[in-house]
């Protein structure tokens, strides 16, 4: 016998409850409160529930459930304030008085339709896009072998010609590309896992998914709709990232140098075509320019501005972006520390503040100044993954050349040594410190070495304080204006990524600073790149200028990178 449930509002057959009484049972001809309607299916009948003050479909009969608070009520509607489940007695009490009420039905098919859109977005797009990366990896992994492969036959080709005097270099040539291959082949292996791990977790999800939004629990429904939020926010795109560069035997080198060098001749070749940039997402920030960049460990921002403001904002790239405050302060340069408080390079001022979590500023190092001092300024702070912070200072001393320093402090702000960027001819090596940087294991500073407004140059210095290379521009001749590095920033390969504003260009050197890669307007979507920083995913956030009503507005673009 089909039974088939009408919503009046009468008395309930069962219990005598008028509150809740809206359902009809037409086979037996009684009228039934939602609980007993319930627990009158329970008893075998086949009960089709319709709700005809709406047209809707018809609703799935929820498992009974008790109110945790009042044992003996039946939990019947859903608070969207307090997020939970409750009954009709929970409703009279002054806790939920004013607050948003639905249905259990409703609220567990909006959440079972939320459900059910995860599962589609992981099938469309996290599944396909890794298994793309997954087949990319596979076809640089056979790359990597063929090139490998391909050198090794040229070197013993070659040993040929050198005969005994070089067999002993031949055998360490062999040996050292033998390693590079393992290493490679190591690196991606690591890579395929990740992979391979990713894809596995996702199919998990959509099976637990697909398994449990059927099963008319709305507890389980809430919890798996949460934990699903969790689960899309962690998934991780960022590690896709491959060794640069292989070697390449060259025979013509022996025309240079002697037999006994011989080692040298295997010399850097470029894989550029690894490298990739694409732009997530952009937001427009409504302000001028934004100077730089630090990203917090729960990926709220801090950028200064040249209208002597500092501002937190916090991003999503679903949800945009929201600013959380602003403090009234001219700042040169600002760097996160390890603990979360932001450092900030004052204008023309000899003290390093900080701004802590809780908005107050603080003396973080103080310079210590006199008559017989010569008068100092912080222009770039930087934080090394040690949490030691290096300073950029600059002399303002008219009558004589400046030599620029830079101060290595303690995360506790204690001077622990000073480094003077001057040859042995007390000649000095930069200019304007601007921004600072280090390589992974915090042998080199790389620099922003501003020269003028409109000119500068990136310049390392290696742990003995020697000039260790100095890069002016793209040496390709593609670039039409002035090299003007504003951002800088080092990659977990231990590559540098440069803004180039004028040029509306990025370009990627590797640690000898070579060019890896050179983007610019042409063939990416970037106008006039300033700061950049990387956050807690791998993704970059670069400050740009947008050209709005011939008037400049500052946005912050998201970018995945990979491959360096």
């Amino acid at each position: 016998m089909s039974h088939k449930m009408l919503e009046v509002e009468r008395k309930c057959h069962k219990c005598g409850d008028t509150t809740e009484v809206s359902w009809k049972c037409e086979a037996c001809n009684i009228l039934l409160c939602f609980r007993c309607g319930n627990r009158h299916a329970e008893l075998g009948l086949k009960h089709s529930v319709v709700n005809f003050e709406k047209n809707e479909e018809a609703k799935p009969i929820l498992k009974i459930k008790q109110c945790d608070s009042h044992k003996e009520r039946d939990i019947s509607n859903f608070c969207l304030d307090c997020n939970k489940p409750v009954c009709s007695t929970c409703l009279s009490t002054h806790e939920h008085q004013g607050h948003v009420l639905e249905e259990n039905e409703i609220i567990y098919m909006r959440r079972s339709n939320k459900l059910r859109k995860y599962s589609d977005k992981f099938k469309s797009y996290f599944l396909p896009f890794f298994s793309r990366e997954q087949e990319r990896l596979d076809e640089m992994l056979k790359h990597h072998q063929d090139m490998i492969e391909e050198e090794k036959q040229r070197i013993i080709d070659n040993d040929k010609e050198l005969k005994d005097k070089i067999t002993q270099q031949t055998d360490h040539l062999l040996q050292e590309l033998e390693n590079q291959w393992e290493d490679t082949r190591g690196e991606i292996k690591q890579l395929k896992q990740k992979t391979e791990r990713n894809i596995v977790a996702i199919n998990s999800r959509v099976q637990l998914i697909d398994m449990k939004q059927t099963c008319n629990d709305i507890d389980t429904i809430c919890e798996l709709e949460n934990d699903t939020k969790v689960f899309q926010s962690n998934i991780d795109h960022s590690y896709l990232q491959l060794p640069l560069e292989g070697k390449k035997f060259r025979k013509e080198i022996f025309d240079e140098i002697q037999i006994e060098n011989i080692v040298s001749a295997l010399e850097k070749v470029k894989l550029s075509d690894v490298i990739d940039f694409s732009v997530l997402g952009s937001f427009d920030t409504n302000t001028e320019s934004i100077d730089c960049i630090s990203v917090n460990e729960d990926d709220t921002i801090w950028t200064n501005f040249n209208n002597n403001l500092l501002r937190k904002y916090k991003m999503d790239l679903e949800k945009g972006i929201n600013m959380l405050e602003k403090k009234p302060i001219a700042v040169n340069d600002i760097a996160m520390t390890n603990s979360g408080d932001l450092l900030l390079a004052v204008v023309k001022d000899h003290c390093i503040k900080t701004l802590n979590k809780s908005g107050t500023i603080k003396d973080f190092y103080n310079y210590k100044t006199g008559l017989l001092r010569t008068p100092i300024h912080a222009t770039a702070v930087h934080v090394q993954k040690n949490g030691n912070v290096l300073v950029g200072f600059k002399e303002d001393n008219p009558r004589k050349e400046t030599i620029q320093k830079i101060f290595v402090l303690t995360p506790n702000g204690r001077k622990e040594r000073q480094l003077e960027l001057a040859n042995e001819n007390r000649e000095s090596l930069c200019t304007l410190v601007y921004r600072l940087t280090t390589n992974n294991n915090n042998d080199d500073i790389i620099i922003v070495d501003q020269i003028s407004i409109n000119e500068g140059q990136i310049v390392a210095i290696d742990k003995s304080n020697q000039l260790k290379w100095c890069y002016t521009g793209n040496t390709a001749g593609e670039l039409q204006n002035t090299f003007s590095p504003r951002g800088l920033v080092t990659t977990s390969q231990n590559n540098f990524i440069v803004c180039d504003e004028r040029n509306n260009a990025l370009h990627v050197l590797n640690e000898n600073g070579q060019v890896l890669l050179y983007k610019d307007k042409g063939s990416f979507e970037i106008e006039s790149p300033y700061a950049i920083a990387i956050n807690n995913k791998g993704h970059i956030l670069l400050s740009r200028i947008k050209q709005d009503e011939n008037k400049g507005k500052a946005v912050i673009s998201v970018l995945r990178f990979t491959g360096c």
